[in-house]
């Protein structure tokens, strides 16, 4: 079981900002299943300081990770083959009504990655879509820049002409 307890605390004060779990069952945990897709300029609850958060990663300037585009997740991928076994196994042994669970659980997770792929799919946008609108802003995107983020050029374009005309 891959899943972990993530506590996030102030750089500067050492209150706790965040807690949540990453990971997923029914597969190895990997290093990109600890950040999130955001702003990663945070602001302290407690000391009301900025900082940078490592773990949150702003999309529009970040590659979608694989598992954020599949159609079927990695726990449906492990529940499917082991339903179908299970499912035979049940039916083998005369136990149709297990058998008819096992295969019916299994189907369900299937139906619901496939049902929810849009809803999904519609989530990354509007956030790729809130990353541009942040990422618009040179002050923003300078700061990014400044904390060891690396940001496109593209996104102090708009700076550079708006100098242009003041001249």
């Amino acid at each position: 079981m891959a899943v972990q307890q993530i506590t996030k605390k102030c750089p500067y004060c050492g209150k706790v900002y965040e807690q949540r779990t990453c990971g997923g069952y029914g597969r190895k945990s990997a290093p990109e299943d600890v950040w999130v897709y955001g702003s990663p300029m945070k602001l302290c609850p407690n000391c009301k300081r900025i900082f940078i958060d490592k773990d949150v990663k702003e999309l529009a300037i970040t590659e979608l990770r694989k598992s954020d585009t599949a159609k079927i997740t990695a726990p449906t991928r492990t529940l499917l083959p082991m339903g179908a076994i299970l499912a035979v196994l049940m039916y083998a042994m005369g136990q149709t009504t297990f058998a008819l669970i096992a295969a019916g659980v299994a189907v369900v997770y299937l139906a619901m990655d496939l049902g929810l792929y849009p809803m999904r799919m519609g989530k990354l946008r509007k956030e790729r879509e809130a990353s541009e609108k942040r990422l618009s802003d040179p002050e923003y995107a300078r700061a990014l820049k400044k904390a060891g983020i690396d940001v496109p050029e593209r996104y102090f374009m708009d700076e550079a002409k708006g100098k242009d005309e003041e001249k």
